[in-house]
C-alpha cells in the first residue's frame, strides 16, 4: 500500500474524493512519516513476531508514491483513520475526536501486550 493509497482512504473517511481535498497533500507526506514514526514499537513487535530484522530508526517516505514498509493488515485499517483525523484537526474538532477514537481501538489490535489494572495489582 502506498501513501498515497492511504492519502485516499483517508478522504474517503472524510466523505470527499482525492481530488476535492487536494489542499491536504502538502501536509499529507509529514503526517504520514509521524505515523510511521509513531507505530515504530508496534510495528518492531510484529517484526519479532514474524521473525523479521527490526527497524532501528523509522522508515521515511520520500513521496505519497512510495510505499508504506509497515505491515499491510496495520495500514490499512488502521492509518487512513488517523491520517483523516490529522488533515482535519483546526477544522472540526468533533470529528478529529471520533477518527482519533477509531484509530485508537484499531492500533489496540496491534499492541504486543496490554498491562490490565487487574496484572497491575496482582
Amino acid at each position: 500500500m502506498t501513501g498515497r493509497d492511504v492519502y485516499r482512504r483517508a478522504a474517503a473517511l472524510l466523505g470527499q474524493e482525492e481530488r476535492d481535498v487536494a489542499y491536504y497533500e502538502p501536509i499529507a507526506l509529514s503526517c504520514l512519516n509521524q505515523m510511521l514514526a509513531d507505530c515504530l514499537w508496534q510495528e518492531n513487535a510484529l517484526c519479532k513476531a514474524f521473525h523479521r530484522a527490526p527497524y532501528h530508526a523509522p522508515p521515511e517516505l520520500l513521496s505519497l508514491e512510495d510505499e508504506v514498509p509497515y505491515n499491510e493488515r496495520m495500514v490499512s485499517t488502521c492509518f487512513p483513520y488517523r491520517l483523516a483525523a490529522l488533515l482535519i484537526a483546526g477544522e472540526n474538532r468533533r470529528e478529529y475526536s471520533r477518527l482519533s477514537q477509531e484509530y485508537e481501538e484499531r492500533i489496540a489490535d496491534f499492541e504486543p501486550c496490554r498491562i490490565t489494572e487487574m496484572q497491575v495489582s496482582v
